[in-house]
Parts: C-alpha cells; structure tokens; sequence
C-alpha cells in the first residue's frame, strides 16, 4: 500500500522528530551508580554471596563488609534491600533503601523475640576511589530494628 504525500511527509516529521528527542540518560555502565545498583543486586539482596565483595571493595576492606553482613543476616535472613535513590557527588555517593525482613535467624532468639517484621528506611554513605567502594555507614533509626525484635521502652515511673 501506498503512502499518499500528505501521509509520507507526517510519517517523515515523526521519524525526525523522534530521532531528535533527548532520551532520558540511563547511567553509563560503569558510572558509580551503576557500580552500586549492582553491588546491592549482587552482594546484598543475594544471601551468603561474599564472594562478589572484593569486586566493589578497595583491599582490606572485604572481610568487615563481609562481617557486618552476616551478623545482620544472623537475624534477619530474609533482608531485602529495595533501593530508592542513589546520589553520587564526585567521590562521594548515598544510596537511600527500604529494608525489609524477619527477624527468624538464629540470632534472633537471643537478641529477642523472634518472628518481628522489620521495615525500615536507610541510607549508606559511601566514599569511592578508583572505582570501588573505599568506606562505607550505614545509617537507620535503630529503634525499629529494636522493636522488630520484640524490645519496648518503659518510661520511668514517678517517685511520688
């Protein structure tokens, strides 16, 4: 079938058009952004997998990341980290996350109660150098993660 002018030049503008049209730029493949969606889908939504830290990690850093993640995991096994935002300003990035878990490890009974639901908002602060992670913090309201596994606060009672 044939196009007539009128439909040919449309059919032509759009094309243009659409070609000419800014995409919205997704990060480069090895921009820190980048670096740090695939460290959390590969190292921390991913159970027991220490062994990709040392792709992201500077040297002598492993086995602290590795550490922390396990005790965390000790409680909470099912942690799912969902990020939200990531910022990076030179060396320096944040990445904002849900975290959300069950506190049925076996850390978890001697923590406190067990089967706690936690979901919490955290941000990690990280340094970066050479393309890898240099240090990192954590930071989260610690009280949630206090009361996923069972602990209250008692207000002191009045002396009269």
């Amino acid at each position: 079938m044939f196009l007539d002018s009128r439909a040919l030049r449309l059919t032509l503008a759009l094309l243009v058009l659409a070609t000419a049209l800014p995409l919205a730029a997704a990060p480069a493949a090895d921009s820190p952004e980048e670096m740090l969606r695939r460290y959390f889908e590969e190292c921390l939504d991913k159970p027991g997998n220490y062994s990709c830290l040392e792709e992201y990690w500077a040297t002598g850093k492993v086995d602290g990341v590795q550490q922390s993640e396990e005790l965390r995991r000790s409680v909470f096994p099912d942690l799912d980290y969902e990020i939200v935002e990531i910022l990076v300003d030179g060396d320096r990035a944040a990445v904002r996350c849900k975290v959300t878990g069950r506190a049925t490890g076996p850390a978890a009974a001697t923590a406190g109660e067990t089967g706690g639901r936690l979901e919490i908002d955290e941000a990690f602060f990280y340094q970066l150098k050479d393309g890898k992670i240099e240090s990192g913090k954590p930071f989260s309201d610690r009280w949630t993660v206090a009361r996923a596994l069972g602990y209250t606060i008692t207000p002191p009672q009045s002396a009269d």
